[in-house]
């Protein structure tokens, strides 16, 4: 991420541990940590977000979506990196060419389970 969206990013995680408590900041540092660890070296596109609201979703929503990101990584030539906390959500960014990168797991002892998962262009 650019230091400007890190920047917003930080401003809006903030008040949130706070509000959490101190044990929660300390999760929440230590999963970004193993996050930017994990995360490739070369450059990528990163899908750092997508979601559909459970009463919209199965209509297409999340694919058309996705598929703006996936046309500007064709373009571009370049990579599509992302991280997924659900088991469930593996299938589907596998029917849109993405493949594991690693088995999922925690990242860290204790930590949650992720799917890293990558694409490459025109797949």
């Amino acid at each position: 991420m650019t230091a400007w969206r890190q920047a917003r990013a930080v401003g809006r995680i903030v008040p949130m541990t706070a509000r959490l408590g101190r044990r929660a900041a300390q999760d929440i540092r230590q999963l970004g940590e193993a996050l930017d660890a994990a995360f490739p070296s070369e450059p990528v596109r990163y899908l750092q977000i997508l979601g559909v609201a459970p009463t919209a979703q199965g209509r297409g929503i999340g694919t058309r979506l996705l598929g703006s990101g996936l046309d500007a990584a064709d373009a571009e030539r370049v990579d599509i990196y992302l991280e997924t906390g659900k088991s469930a959500n593996v299938a589907y960014y596998r029917s849109h060419g993405f493949a594991l990168v690693a088995p999922g797991g925690p990242l860290y002892p204790g930590g949650p389970p992720m799917w890293r998962m990558r694409r490459p262009p025109g797949t």
